[in-house]
């Protein structure tokens, strides 16, 4: 699992795009450097939903909180689409 991981870790650095998690149980937002640096987020604190959500445009705020809201109702796991 670990080297599958750290594979995964290099394609996304490499191919330049951010990396995210959201543990639905908990609701903790987990981003990685780059995907921080992609948002304009400096700090290296933890993220709330509403943080992501005040970082995306607000015409597609609608959609994302919705897609969360589904996401959310699937703790067991399942599809996140946007």
């Amino acid at each position: 699992m670990l080297q599958r991981l750290q594979r995964l870790e290099t394609v996304i650095d490499v191919s330049g795009l951010g990396l995210w998690d959201w543990d639905v149980r908990t609701g903790a937002i987990t981003w990685n450097a780059r995907n921080r640096t992609l948002f304009g987020v400096g700090h290296d604190g933890p993220l709330t939903l509403n943080d992501t959500v005040e970082l995306v445009h607000p015409d597609d705020r609608d959609r994302l909180s919705a897609a969360y809201v589904e996401a959310s109702n699937r703790p067991e796991g399942g599809d996140y689409t946007l």
